[in-house]
């Protein structure tokens, strides 16, 4: 709807999906990642991973300035995945 100029403004968008502007600006921020990492998180097949990487976890991601320190974070998390992985192996 921003992009096709049905409204003119975060604040506007908000308003017309029934969203607070904030919970909009968390959504749109996602779609900021780097490619790289939306790649990723696209092809996980694990049912454990997809449930581990939650809009939550990601979204400090969205808050760093650039995309090196974007995907250095994202990798932070990985290793968080794959060490509880260790830790806790499917049964």
């Amino acid at each position: 709807m921003l992009d096709e100029g049905e409204v003119n403004s975060q604040s506007n968008l908000a308003t017309e999906i029934g969203l607070t502007r904030a919970r909009v600006t968390q959504l749109l921020n996602l779609q900021k990642l780097p490619p790289a990492i939306v790649a990723q998180l696209s092809a996980a097949k694990d049912p454990a991973q997809i449930a581990f990487y939650t809009e939550r976890r990601l979204r400090s991601a969205t808050k760093l300035a650039s995309a090196r320190k974007q995907l250095r974070a994202f990798r932070n998390v990985s290793e968080e995945f794959l060490a509880l992985q260790h830790q806790f192996p499917p049964t």
